[in-house]
């Protein structure tokens, strides 16, 4: 019981770091959600902006550390302090390139763009943008891209 109240904490402070990090806006101004570019080469810097309120966009989650630690063979308390999911500079079929990030086991991402492999995301965590092989993702999910709630389809 407590491991399921700490998972639920560290989603809940990454969730709540995420939207710390963005700037209030007013309804019909547009303004960057982030101040980040991808570690790319400048000719392939992506520009994050904020979508109005109403805005649903697609976001990846991560294979939780349960199940991570059933993979690894290890406990679940182990893969929270021990392991990150790393985001890369190209896609799984381009041989990955350099780190550029990295995600916590269970945390979401948003969705910037889709690979036959591999997901473009930009990280919650420590706001960097790179790609990620479909093998990590537990499954994609519609969320609002400002206030984090599940879009009723």
């Amino acid at each position: 019981m407590k491991l399921n109240t700490f998972l639920y904490i560290t989603l809940l402070l990454n969730i709540l770091v995420s939207i710390n990090c963005q700037q209030h806006k007013s309804n019909d101004e547009v303004k960057p959600a982030v101040d980040i570019v991808s570690n790319n080469t400048p000719a392939q810097n992506v520009v994050i902006t904020e979508s109005k309120e109403s805005d649903c966009q697609e976001f990846i989650e991560l294979h939780s550390a349960s199940y991570l630690a059933n993979e690894y063979g290890k406990s679940e308390m182990w893969v929270l302090n021990n392991l990150k999911i790393n985001l890369w500079q190209k896609t799984s079929a381009n041989n990955k390139g350099k780190k550029t990030g990295e995600l916590l086991p269970g945390s979401r991402a948003r969705i910037i763009e889709k690979g036959r492999e591999d997901y473009k995301v930009i990280s919650p965590y420590d706001k960097k943008i790179g790609w990620i092989s479909k093998i990590q993702i537990s499954k994609t999910l519609m969320q609002n891209v400002n206030t984090f709630e599940s879009c009723s389809d």
